[in-house]
């Protein structure tokens, strides 16, 4: 059984979400649409 994660982008939004997925090379937890895709754009541009 996997062990959830709040999704980064969610909480910097102020939402509390729970997700299973997360980016094993960044370590954060993410939902998978959008915002893993969010979130490495975000990280590229800063």
């Amino acid at each position: 059984m996997n062990a959830t994660r709040r999704c980064k982008v969610c909480a910097s939004k102020g939402m509390r979400k729970e997700s299973r997925y997360y980016c094993a090379y960044c370590n954060v937890g993410l939902c998978v649409t959008p915002c893993f895709k969010e979130y490495h754009i975000k990280s590229n541009v800063e």
